[in-house]
This record gives C-alpha cells, structure tokens and sequence, in this order.
C-alpha cells in the first residue's frame, strides 16, 4: 500500500552551544565554517531519511533550519499549516518515563499542531 502524503522533514542546526567555564555558563557561537559542516551533515542526514519514505509513495521535502528547536518546529508547523508533528525523541536532554526532553516539552506547550512521539534509539551512527 502506498501512502499519499507530503512529508517534510525539518532538521533544526544550534547557531552555538552551552560551555561551562570558571564564570559559569556561557553561550558561544559556531564559526561559520562549522556551522556549514553542520548543515551539510543535517542535509545528508535528512535524505537518507527520507529515501524510505519516498520509496513508500511520499513526496518528501527537507529543510535545514538554524535556531533554537523547538520555536523552529512550531513556526514551520504552522507556517505550512501542518496536520502533524512527528518528533523522533533521543533523550539527549535527559528524557525519563515521566517527563519530555525539553524541545519536545517546548513544542507540546508552545505549538497549536497535534504531535507524535517516536522513540529513537540513540546512535551516533543514526543523528547528525
């Protein structure tokens, strides 16, 4: 059975990261150089993602965006009028039973667009 939907696939880049340094916890930005090798990953990541998709009958988009997630996720979903939100979860940001990771939580209490959670298991191999 074929599948007739339009899938997009967002993948959302960090424009920087979180340090801990003797002053406490600092933001510092990716040199534009990395932040390429990041999109680039993002890229190459997203189609092999949706080569399976495709093959199931799908038209599938991707779209690399930087900023912060969650925000990235609810403008998109509701810039294309999304019908839903599939998340792959991979507990980096300390996913238990009882609670969300935190982009997930920011999504569910920020966004307007019903989700899906997909438990992913994590793998360095399968994240860019």
């Amino acid at each position: 059975m074929k599948l007739k939907a339009e899938v997009i696939l967002l993948q959302v880049v960090a424009p920087g990261k979180h340090v801990h340094t003797v002053g406490g916890l600092d933001y510092f930005l990716y040199p534009e150089q990395e932040m390429e090798s990041l999109k680039r990953r993002a890229k190459d990541y997203l189609k092999k993602a949706g080569a399976a998709l495709s093959q199931a009958g799908c038209v599938v988009r991707s779209e690399v965006k930087t900023g912060d997630a969650a925000q990235e996720i609810v403008n998109t979903a509701d810039e294309i009028s999304a019908r839903l939100v599939a998340i792959s979860t991979h507990g980096q940001s300390g996913i238990k039973k009882w609670a969300f990771g935190s982009v997930t939580d920011k999504v569910l209490q920020v966004g307007h667009t019903p989700i899906m959670l997909v438990r992913t298991p994590y793998s360095s191999s399968t994240t860019p």
